[in-house]
């Protein structure tokens, strides 16, 4: 039987491209969740291009499958098992990031799985390019800002213009600058390793010259967008402000960013790019006669893959029937007094509440003395989907807002109170009053704080069935003459008070 033989190149695409339907109906809202972060970020609205892009590479690499040797790959069959762990991790965590990943790592693991080892080795850029499709990056974006906000600074005090820095906030003589969210250049650098990949593999044919390319395209656009940033400045402050403010500076930066990628891929294609032609292509072997490949592996991985894959759904839906639900939707109204303490009605602080999304929220003020503190609850019914308490980077959004400057942010642990507390302490300040911020959580009944122990303590309460209701917790005082050691001695002595009505809250509730 010939090499050319239609039934061996198209069967085991058949199974292939079915079973990879069937997953992603398995696991549909994951699916979901990825297309909604593709279409509601800008860092990864090129997400929708990934799919059909490797679609078409391995379409234009067709030739090279014919004499393919289809076997299935049982090694990577355990890939995907350990990749539904992940995905039930994330589940138990609320950790989207893990769904996502664990949802398009499967694709090419999944067709590797079906179509083996030798497709694998032809198909190697195609399969690794579809792990684009995950939407992760943002996590960079508390270092890219720190990172541009060091460079500008340097920049423009070398430049002869004085600077003053508090945070990630500074001032000019012409005026205040912050680097904001839309100031760390993950847009750029995203969308910089995506189209840098792709044109690498079209255009060179060694592996050194395209790990190259993919290294400039990740540094390039970072150092572009710190010469961004201090253009940006510059020329506001040479201008009075009255060019590069307000949404003008993001039109330019788009401008300046086309402009770099422009010049970075003609540089490659003029000096990388002719070392290339003059190479003379290695003469063509023939292909060894492979017979019509054995379906029935095919199929058979093919239904393993699938049962994996809605293994860990399956689970996580058993718990969720399992889980106690909560009895109430909301907490209980705080208390006229906690011990010593006297709710008022002080005017706020203003300091932004740092939970977002909750099922219900609360914000008093009490005093004890001439110096309030501000107490904040967040109720969260289920933490579950986009209703959670704790994200990765932990931040809040008094941390990212212009009229708010984050001093520092560390983890407490309080060995006064009993028993001992950890709490999440911000030093922030406005242009009115300087605040220091505790934070902390109850998760399942259980205390916690800080990102990794909230979500194991979230991971414990659904495996234990305890139901995945929350509570977020956060305390504020002003800062008065920078005494800092008063204000943390007057959140110790509220907390003190507070914590035992949210024990009893808990145990109401049935989380104990």
């Amino acid at each position: 039987m010939g090499t050319s033989h239609p039934w061996r190149c198209v069967a085991p695409w058949i199974a292939a491209c079915a079973t990879i339907v069937v997953v992603l109906l398995v696991q549909f809202p994951t699916a979901a969740g990825v297309i909604d972060t593709w279409r509601s970020s800008p860092s990864f609205n090129h997400g929708f291009l990934v799919l059909p892009v490797s679609a078409w590479l391995l379409w234009r690499g067709r030739g090279q499958f014919a004499d393919t040797d289809w076997k299935p790959s049982w090694s990577a069959l355990v890939v995907v098992g350990l990749l539904g762990a992940v995905w039930f991790l994330g589940y138990l965590a609320n950790i989207k990031s893990f769904r996502d990943f664990a949802l398009v790592a499967s694709i090419p693991f999944t067709l590797i799985a079906i179509l083996g080892m030798d497709f694998a080795r032809r198909a190697a850029f195609p399969l690794a390019f579809t792990f684009f499709a995950w939407p992760f990056g943002e996590v960079f974006i508390p270092y890219l800002i720190d990172l541009t906000a060091d460079f500008t600074v340097h920049a423009l005090r070398l430049s002869g213009v004085p600077v003053f820095r508090e945070g990630n906030n500074f001032v000019i003589p012409s005026g205040q600058w912050s680097v904001v969210h839309e100031c760390s250049g993950v847009n750029y650098l995203l969308v910089s390793l995506f189209a840098g990949s792709l044109f690498g593999y079209l255009n060179f044919r060694s592996n050194r010259r395209r790990w190259v390319f993919l290294a400039l395209s990740l540094l390039v656009p970072i150092v572009a967008n710190w010469l961004r940033a201090y253009g940006i400045v510059l020329i506001g402050h040479l201008s009075n402000n009255v060019l590069a403010a307000g949404v003008d500076h993001l039109v330019y930066g788009w401008l300046f960013f086309g402009v770099v990628m422009t010049a970075l891929f003609y540089f490659a294609l003029r000096f990388m790019g002719e070392v290339e032609a003059r190479q003379t292509p290695a003469p063509a072997r023939p292909a060894p006669a492979v017979g019509l490949p054995r379906m029935r592996p095919l199929w058979i991985a093919a239904g393993a893959s699938v049962a994996l894959s809605a293994t860990a759904p399956i689970a996580a839906a058993r718990l969720d029937a399992m889980s106690r639900s909560a009895a109430d939707q909301s907490v209980a109204a705080l208390p006229a007094s906690l011990g010593p303490w006297t709710m008022t009605r002080d005017p706020e602080l203003g300091w932004p509440s740092p939970f977002e999304r909750a099922t219900s929220t609360q914000r008093e003020i009490y005093r004890v003395a001439d110096v309030p503190v501000e107490v904040h609850l967040a109720w969260y019914a289920s933490d579950s989907g986009a209703s959670k308490l704790m994200r990765f980077e932990g931040a809040t959004r008094a941390e990212y807002d212009p009229k708010w400057r984050l001093q520092s942010r560390t983890e407490v642990r309080v060995p006064a109170l009993s028993p001992e507390l950890q709490v999440t302490e911000r030093d922030v300040r406005s242009a009115q009053v300087r605040i220091l911020a505790w934070q902390w959580a109850l998760v399942g009944g259980t205390e916690a704080s800080g990102f990794v122990d909230s979500k194991l303590a979230l991971a414990r309460a659904r495996l234990s069935g305890r139901g995945t209701h929350s509570t977020g917790v956060a305390l504020a005082t002003p800062v008065r003459d920078d005494d800092v050691a008063a204000a943390r001695a007057r959140l110790q002595q509220l907390a003190g008070e507070l914590r035992p009505w949210l024990a009893s809250e808990m145990r109401g509730k049935g989380a104990r």
